[in-house]
């Protein structure tokens, strides 16, 4: 590709859910950078819980090309899956979870590491790749 497509204006937006429920995050020092560096126009903070915001962006901001999912533990990963796999999009969306793996129990023996497993993210995301059908899917990798 040319050098003139990547100066091409795409009309980027960042859209940020958060309730602030963690004290003492950099989330307000964010927003005040933002505006700093005249981005406060492209980034949306959402105030709340996920739960339900998948409305809030515009219309014209969806399909989502990369979405980054840092919240909770498997019941949180699957409802989030269920409210926003149709938001992803499916000719290449991107979908980052910060969290995919679970302890179970421990190993007997002393000294050793915790085994490891593929939580239940995985079958909510083949669940919801199936639901969708084979055009509708963004791309996924374990």
């Amino acid at each position: 590709m040319s050098l003139e497509y990547y100066r091409q204006n795409f009309g980027a937006a960042l859209h940020a859910i958060d309730d602030y429920s963690i004290e003492h995050i950099s989330a307000p020092k964010m927003l005040d950078a933002l505006k700093r560096l005249d981005l406060d126009d492209i980034v949306t903070v959402h105030e709340g819980d996920f739960r339900g915001m998948s409305s809030k962006p515009e219309p014209n901001s969806v399909p989502f090309d990369f979405v980054w999912f840092d919240c909770g533990g498997p019941a949180e990963y699957v409802r989030f899956l269920e409210e926003y796999w149709p938001l992803i999009n499916p000719g290449g969306g991107i979908l980052v979870l910060h969290f995919r793996y679970w302890d179970i129990a421990p190993n007997q023996k002393p000294d050793t590491p915790a085994n490891m497993v593929m939580g239940s993210i995985a079958n909510e995301i083949k669940r919801q790749q199936a639901k969708a059908g084979p055009r509708r899917n963004p791309r996924f990798r374990l």
